[in-house]
C-alpha cells in the first residue's frame, strides 16, 4: 500500500513534483491549455470552501436575488520599490506585476469549484485596472465556462480609498506608512490628508455592483441567484472587511482569498474568514 503524508501518497506527491517541475521548464504549455492534473493544482485559500458553501447555500434557498463574490487577485511576481528608479516607474513596476504561474493555475481552479454552483447566474465581470486582476478573472470565467462574458474595469476596486486629485498624498502615505496601518487609522476615525474615509469608500464600491435592480421573480419559480464576481486587490478587500467587522480587525486577506457580499431585507451580510457580519443596509 503507498505510504502517505498529510494524507496524500507518496506517488502523488512525486506526479505533482514532475508536473511544476514541467511547467516551470516549459510555461508554454500550460498557457496552450495543457490539462494540469489536480494533485499538481495548489491549495486555495482555507476558507474558500466555506464561502462556495455559503453561496451555494444562498442559491439553493433563493434566499437572496442577488450577491457579490469578491476575491484578491491570484499570486503575483514579486516586484519590489527601486530606490534607484524614478517614483513614476517604481508605481508603473507594481502596478504591473503579473501573475506568476501558480496564480494562473490557482484562479482556473477557483473558477472551476465556482462553475459547480448550481442556480446561479453569472450577471458581471468587474476587475481593477491591474493587470493582474483582469488576467485573474479572466482565467476564472475561462475555467468556468464563462469566457464570453466581458471583464468591466472599475477603478474603485483599485482606488477606492483615494480622494480624486490626490494621489500624491496617498502614494506618499501607502509608502512611507503601508496601506494596513492606512486602513487601520481610518476605521478609528482620523482623517487622512488624499483619503476618503470607510464609508465614503464602501458607497463608491456599493455604486459599482448594486446599481442595477434585480430581476423579479416569476411566480413561486425560484430564479438563479445572479452573481457578480469581482476581482481586486488586498487593500480593498481589507478595508470593506474592516467596515464590516467594525472594532475587529480581520485577517490580512491571502492571494485569492474569497469573500461573499449580499444584501437581504434592509441589511449588508459580509461572509469572509468563516464569519459572517451584519450591517443595516445604506
Amino acid at each position: 500500500m503507498p505510504s502517505r503524508h498529510n494524507g496524500i501518497s507518496k506517488e502523488r506527491q512525486r506526479k505533482a513534483a514532475w508536473t511544476w517541475l514541467l511547467l516551470g521548464c516549459f510555461p508554454s504549455c500550460f498557457h496552450q491549455g495543457m490539462g494540469v492534473p489536480s494533485a499538481a493544482v495548489p491549495p486555495l485559500c482555507p476558507s474558500t470552501p466555506k464561502v462556495l458553501k455559503k453561496l451555494d447555500f444562498l442559491a439553493r434557498t433563493g434566499q437572496v436575488q442577488r450577491a457579490v463574490l469578491i476575491f484578491r487577485h491570484g499570486e503575483k511576481e514579486n516586484v519590489t520599490w527601486n530606490q534607484s528608479l524614478p517614483e513614476e516607474e517604481n508605481w508603473r513596476r507594481l502596478v504591473g506585476a503579473p501573475l506568476t504561474l501558480k496564480g494562473r493555475i490557482q484562479a482556473r481552479e477557483l473558477g472551476r469549484q465556482i462553475a459547480d454552483i448550481t442556480k446561479v447566474e453569472w450577471l458581471m465581470l468587474l476587475s481593477s485596472n491591474a493587470p493582474r486582476c483582469n488576467a485573474t478573472i479572466t482565467e476564472l470565467a475561462k475555467a468556468a465556462g464563462q469566457d464570453g462574458l466581458p471583464v468591466k474595469a472599475e477603478a474603485a476596486w483599485q482606488t477606492a480609498l483615494h480622494k480624486p486629485g490626490e494621489e500624491k498624498f496617498t502614494n506618499a502615505e501607502f509608502q512611507t506608512a503601508g496601506w494596513k496601518s492606512i486602513v487601520d487609522r481610518l476605521a478609528r476615525g482620523d482623517k487622512l490628508a488624499g483619503f476618503l474615509s470607510l464609508d465614503e469608500a464602501v458607497q463608491k464600491l456599493r455604486k459599482t455592483c448594486w446599481t442595477c435592480p434585480p430581476s423579479q421573480n416569476e411566480g413561486s419559480r425560484v430564479k438563479p441567484l445572479e452573481l457578480t464576481l469581482v476581482c481586486t486587490h488586498d487593500v480593498i478587500l481589507y478595508a470593506l472587511a474592516t467596515w464590516f467587522t467594525g472594532s475587529d480587525v480581520p485577517k490580512t486577506p491571502d492571494f485569492l482569498e474569497t469573500a461573499l457580499w449580499w444584501q437581504d431585507g434592509g441589511q449588508e451580510h459580509f461572509y469572509f474568514d468563516s464569519q459572517e457580519f451584519v450591517k443595516s443596509a445604506a
